[in-house]
């Protein structure tokens, strides 16, 4: 799991996976 999130903060540059975990916790 957490060599998912390094390689996507890798791959976009930008905390987009963290906006999309967010999302997921608050529904």
């Amino acid at each position: 799991m957490v060599s998912w999130l390094r390689q996507m903060r890798t791959n976009f540059g930008f905390p987009f996976l963290w906006l999309i975990v967010f999302i997921y916790f608050i529904q």
